[in-house]
């Protein structure tokens, strides 16, 4: 799918950091990055290759997953599609204001979470549907955590 371009004003795009918003000093364009928890704007310069942006993303995002096992990878998602090395321009495929989502894969294409047991525990293949064990989540991650992913009302 090819990126929305709003054509008005210098800025192309009402909002800061919205869809189609362009810094008008260096041009660059902003989306949010995000991770299990928690989202950052990541910003994307007019001259990047998508081949350097995920080189950025993966290292962006390694500090949040220290301890990621041999054979799982990080894959990055953008409007259900995961994005791929290439040549183009990054600014060919992003408007601005979109959301990439970060997930951990092997190479056959599985996707896995950390497991919420007391100290972190293994990484885990995702299933679908299950919600993990409320006292599991309160001891390792807090109660905010619980809160967040529905367990507690």
């Amino acid at each position: 799918m090819p990126a929305y371009r709003n054509k008005q004003g210098p800025n192309k795009g009402k909002r800061f950091q919205g869809k189609g918003w362009r810094d008008p000093y260096g041009g660059s364009l902003y989306f949010q990055l995000k991770r299990d928890s928690f989202s950052r704007c990541h910003e994307v310069s007019p001259r990047q290759t998508m081949d350097g942006l995920i080189d950025d993303l993966i290292r962006d995002v390694e500090s949040d997953y220290p301890e990621l096992y041999e054979g799982l990878e990080f894959a990055f998602f953008l409007r259900k599609h995961p994005l791929e090395r290439s040549c183009e321009r990054a600014f060919n495929v992003f408007d601005g204001g979109e959301t990439v989502y970060v997930k951990i894969m092997d190479y056959e294409g599985t996707e896995y979470v950390k497991n919420y047991t007391p100290g972190g525990g293994p990484w885990q293949v995702k299933k679908r549907g299950m919600k993990p064990n409320v006292e599991d989540v309160v001891a390792s991650h807090g109660i905010a955590e619980a809160y967040r992913l529905g367990l507690l009302q």
